[in-house]
């Protein structure tokens, strides 16, 4: 197992990497990568765009040829300004380094850690072990399955938050938007989907011209956000492959649906089932090791049962796996639970978490920094989702995937101005999931009206799916009291009348 495959690390004083690539930056930094990771320098070395970045908006130069376009100001930098209004249209995942500052991608998919002082990694256990620290490993929270930022396994180092750039020489947080400044804006909903439409299919036909000749995999379920992804894919004429990862408790229709889905449209398909005989105890290990324990979620399993390893064989190799996790940063996902502003309690009630914990104490840390830089048009419980379950949780799946030889995970949706179009649909449009239907609808009438799968699950027993919500209203009952849980449920059930009535 390469352990740091497509990582890197920027560090003042040298260190001993053999396994790296070493590059001098032009502030006295140096720059350690991996082979296997894409790097773009300009000519001076003033600016670095690693990882996998494309161009969304139709008849603009790649990211690449717009960095050698920017002009550079009386001090020889590029003028922030105009770095960050060009990097709006960009999708992908990806970390600039300009002027001694550090940003991610929208989401913050190719993550950062620093340590003031030091340097800063895209992988925790790499940073640690240079600066001559023991291992770090966080045992996710039962309710709370990744280590809320800014908090790491290592108390000497941060996760940088996609709201944040950071300053290497100072060791600033610095706020940024995160929304696109400036965005077609449209006067009516059809005019929306349909200027949606085109910037996202223009950017999934650069994202394959990027990745040619990797094989693309599209990963279905019996829902929303897949559903969407595959009706625009299809929209924009990529060629692509569905498939499914079984495992305990996989609903069923997250079975059933995605082989119609790909028969309606002609695409091959395949289910990867899970055998109990594969399972690799040291796989499930290393994977957690390679992350630092700093998430938990099913694509460790999937890596200690070899099923991505089957996919990679049976497809020949090579390929790039589409996902749609981001979809859901404009539903309001927290809406049942957090109201503006957001306040700790409201955090600490859902997922069960102590006040006096590590997370409860990194949850103040995170409300601090929100209170200090606020987001216009973006609500706190969407901008939790955008900071903590996306580029906490989300990106370190995304990491998982830099295990593997072969294999590259990308959010196409990971855009700065298709993720600002989105909250420009109506809200209550958005809560009941509608925009995602009339997307879907417009771009690919064949599926357009296929039902969505059902969220019964055939593995497991009704009396322990009814044991585990039964437990959870409990929970919920004794820490929001009565008439807080009557409230959430009320919404539960809304939201749940609300989509019906959209639905095909």
């Amino acid at each position: 197992m390469d352990e740091h495959r497509r990582q890197f690390l920027v560090t003042r004083a040298p260190v001993s990497l053999p396994e790296f690539r070493q590059i001098p930056l032009s502030d006295g930094w140096i720059l350690y990568y991996s082979e296997e990771l894409p790097v773009y320098f300009d000519p001076a070395r003033r600016i670095v765009l690693l990882g996998l970045a494309w161009q969304a908006l139709p008849g603009r130069e790649s990211p690449e040829q717009e960095l050698q376009h920017l002009s550079i100001d009386g001090s020889g930098r590029i003028p922030e300004e105009a770095l960050l209004r060009a990097e709006e249209s960009w999708a992908g995942r990806y970390v600039l380094l300009s002027g001694g500052r550090i940003y991610l991608d929208p989401v913050g998919s190719l993550g950062v850690f620093f340590a003031e002082g030091f340097g800063i990694s895209s992988s925790l256990s790499l940073l640690s072990r240079v600066m001559g620290r023991k291992t770090p490993r966080y045992s996710p929270h039962p309710q709370l399955n990744w280590c809320p930022a800014p908090m790491t396994a290592d108390p000497k180092i941060l996760r940088l938050l996609p709201s944040q750039v950071y300053e290497l020489s100072t060791g600033k947080l610095l706020p940024r938007r995160l929304l696109a400044a400036a965005h077609p804006s449209a006067q009516d909903e059809k005019t929306l989907i349909q200027r949606f439409t085109e910037i996202y299919c223009q950017s999934l036909q650069n994202m394959q011209k990027l990745l040619s000749p990797r094989k693309l995999l599209i990963a279905l379920t019996g829902g929303l956000d897949s559903r969407t992804l595959l009706a625009l894919c299809s929209r924009a004429g990529l060629e692509l492959q569905g498939f499914t990862l079984e495992h305990p408790g996989i609903y069923d229709g997250d079975l059933e649906i995605p082989p119609v889905l790909c028969k309606a449209l002609g695409i091959p398909y395949l289910t990867i089932p899970r055998n109990e005989k594969r399972y690799d105890a040291e796989q499930e290990e290393a994977y957690e090791a390679f992350l630092s324990g700093m998430a938990r979620d099913q694509d460790r399993l999937y890596y200690a049962y070899g099923q991505y390893d089957e996919l990679i064989r049976q497809c020949g190799g090579n390929a790039a796996i589409l996902r749609s996790h981001i979809w859901a940063i404009a539903k309001n996902s927290y809406r049942r639970y957090f109201k503006d502003p957001l306040t700790l309690e409201d955090i600490l009630a859902l997922y069960f978490v102590d006040r006096d914990s590590k997370e409860g104490d990194a949850l103040v840390q995170y409300l601090d920094w929100c209170r200090q830089s606020p987001q216009p048009g973006l609500s706190d419980g969407n901008r939790f989702y955008w900071e903590q379950r996306l580029a906490c949780w989300m990106a370190e799946s995304e990491h998982g995937f830099d295990l593997y030889e072969n294999l590259v995970s990308l959010n196409p949706m990971n855009c700065r101005l298709l993720i600002t179009m989105l909250l420009d649909f109506p809200e209550q449009e958005r809560s009941a999931h509608r925009h995602q239907v009339r997307i879907t609808q417009f771009a690919c009438p064949q599926i357009g009206q296929i039902p969505y799968g059902s969220k019964r699950s055939r593995t497991r027993r009704s009396s322990e799916v009814l044991q585990e919500k039964l437990s959870r209203g409990l929970e919920r009952l004794r820490r929001n009291g009565l008439r807080g849980t009557l409230r959430i449920y009320g919404k539960i059930v809304k939201d749940m009348v609300q989509f019906r009535r959209g639905k095909p």
